[in-house]
């Protein structure tokens, strides 16, 4: 049994492409076929799935290609990018399902796990640390059951991730289409990292690659990448300004592959000129309305850390913290839906109704003349989109963070910004109500602001500059 054992492990190797190693650095929250990462009656905790993975895989292999053919003046919609990528990951392509070229394996080496249900509220950690999107994860949960399943987390994971040739696959596939693949995968996990709440830090992770296979392991770029990968994670020292620069390094060295990769492909087609922002989110150096990081050093520890991340998104935060405006007062000109979609919160409105506010596709509009509204308008309002949160509102977030380090606490924050913010500011409004509830009920006045006018790009670096220095500050807090 032994011996078979070896043989398989043998066979297996002809086809390893890369093998890595990942280590967490903030809590990893993987989730189930519920959505909740441990189930209590079984006593099981979710652990990564190569599905998800290959999931975060492929948004970046998609934005990889995007920004090559960015630089050369050609822009692709997601279709578009996807039928470029299917010839490696998989996919359709002229109208035929063309199977993965790459098989992934998952082994956890070492593991502890969390409850991070005493961050949903300040008053249930003694260090009064609240995360935003912790609380709003919590909202309807009512047993400390379901708390115990929505928020058991692995606080240390060691994972052993194999990439592979899929064996099933006869054809000849050139190298270039490997290198491209490792270097989406690694750029997905840098950025990305495992499993829920990624843009907001939570599953960032330190990736070495521990092994290249026969295929891939005489190129001289790829050995160039675990050198900055181990330099990046694992030298004791390194400044930011060292930090900064490694990852462009990664980041050039990526669109190369995938430059090559796209030069391999037998059949690209035609495709439109860049006009504007780009039509797909897109990695891409020297643009940085496209593109765009920053890295900060953080004198926190990890959970408030991540609290600080998660409400220097808030507009609240913002009003008084950047743009002097009374935290009471309308936040209507701060046009946070450029930061991603849904972004809407339901309040009680009069005696037995609620209404949805923030950036919504209203059924009926209002301005600011109106100030009583007849039963069919407040219908209108108070029916509008539950159906659109998840629908076609939902934009990524264009602002993600990664903790890349732990000892010390540096930040990766990054924007990408697409052209699908811009279009949709033609179907949304903001809706605020002014005033304040009185006795009789429908008194307060709904206000919906078109946003036609608004400036995408110009917005988006206002609102990089406001968080960046909301971090930068928190951050040099002792």
């Amino acid at each position: 049994m032994a011996s078979l054992e070896k043989l398989q492990e043998q066979l297996l190797d002809e086809e390893l492409l890369a093998e890595l190693e990942l280590e967490n650095t903030t809590p990893v929250i993987i989730g189930g076929y519920n959505a909740r990462p441990y189930s209590a009656e079984l006593n099981l905790m979710e652990e990564p799935r190569p599905t998800e993975i290959k999931g975060l895989w492929r948004w970046w292999a998609r934005s990889l290609v995007s920004g090559a053919l960015l630089t050369k003046g050609i822009d692709v919609n997601i279709a578009e990018a996807n039928k470029i990528i299917a010839p490696i990951l998989g996919g359709l392509m002229e109208g035929a399902l063309e199977p993965s070229k790459l098989t992934i394996s998952t082994e956890v080496l070492d593991q502890e796990h969390i409850d991070l249900s005493m961050y949903t509220n300040r008053n249930r950690n003694k260090d009064g640390i609240e995360i935003v999107r912790l609380k709003l994860l919590s909202q309807g949960l009512r047993s400390q059951r379901e708390f115990q399943e929505r928020f058991k987390a692995y606080s240390r994971l060691r994972l052993r991730l194999k990439v592979y040739k899929y064996y099933a696959n006869l054809e000849k596939i050139p190298q270039s289409f490997y290198e491209f693949s490792l270097y989406s995968l690694v750029l997905s996990l840098m950025f990305s990292g495992l499993g829920a709440i990624t843009t907001r830090a939570f599953g960032s992770v330190k990736v070495k690659i521990t092994r290249l296979g026969k295929t891939l392991g005489n190129i001289q770029d790829l050995i160039k990448l675990q050198e900055i990968l181990n330099t990046l994670y694992y030298r004791s020292r390194i400044s930011i300004d060292e930090v900064r620069e490694k990852i462009w390094e990664v980041i050039r060295l990526a669109l190369n592959s995938a430059n090559k990769y796209i030069s391999s492909l037998k059949r690209l087609g035609s495709f439109s000129r860049v006009n504007g922002l780009p039509s797909t989110p897109s990695i891409v150096v020297d643009n940085a309305n496209a593109f765009r990081l920053e890295v900060l050093l953080c004198n926190a520890n990890t959970y408030k850390l991540l609290s600080v991340v998660g409400s220097s998104m808030l507009k609240q935060q913002m009003k008084s913290s950047c743009f002097e405006i009374n935290p009471r007062d309308p936040g209507v000109n701060i046009h946070t839906f450029v930061l991603g979609l849904p972004r809407t919160s339901v309040i009680p409105y009069g005696r037995q109704h609620k209404l949805r506010t923030g950036y919504i596709v209203p059924k009926q509009k209002f301005n600011q003349r109106q100030r009583r509204f007849d039963a069919n308008q407040i219908n209108a309002a108070i029916q509008a989109i539950d159906e659109d949160k998840t629908g076609r509102l939902r934009r990524i977030s264009t602002i993600g963070f990664t903790l890349l380090r732990d000892n010390p606490p540096i930040i990766l924050v990054y924007g990408m910004l697409a052209k699908d913010i811009d279009i949709i500011k033609h179907e949304i409004v903001h809706r605020g109500v002014h005033g304040r509830p009185g006795p009789r009920g429908h008194v307060r006045r709904i206000v919906d602001t078109r946003l036609d006018h608004v400036n995408v790009v110009n917005e988006f670096n206002n609102l990089w500059n406001c968080i960046i220095e909301l971090i930068r500050r928190e951050c040099s807090r002792r």
